[in-house]
């Protein structure tokens, strides 16, 4: 997700880059991508687990908060934020890899742009 990161300038590319990327990650690996969407709603993951699996979007977070800093995000819950991007994001992904026609997946996968607010 954090691949190529410190190369955008601005919080608003940043953010792009991010959900790119994801949306990249998940539609070449869907049994993880399926693993992930699970994985915050299982009950058979300890509290522990949960908490240490949310380290690593720890960066995506503090970028929505730099984002609602800077006023490209609108200025709210940050939590709710990250999880109404990680949601849609998520359907994104799960609709482009059902997708047989590569030139509407492609038309799928540029819907980031609209969720990440960089269109």
């Amino acid at each position: 997700m954090y691949h190529n990161i410190e190369k955008e300038k601005t919080t608003r590319v940043k953010i792009h880059r991010m959900g790119f990327n994801a949306e990249a990650w998940g539609i070449m690996n869907p049994v993880k991508m399926k693993f992930m969407d699970l994985f915050p709603h299982s009950s058979f993951i300890s509290t522990k687990a949960q908490e240490e699996g949310m380290f690593h979007f720890f960066p995506l977070q503090d970028l929505v908060k730099d984002g609602i800093r800077e006023g490209v995000i609108r200025n709210t819950d940050p939590g709710l934020v990250f999880l109404m991007m990680a949601s849609s994001l998520s359907g994104l992904i799960a609709r482009a890899s059902s997708m047989e026609n590569p030139a509407y997946r492609e038309k799928i996968i540029g819907m980031v742009s609209i969720i990440y607010g960089t269109e």
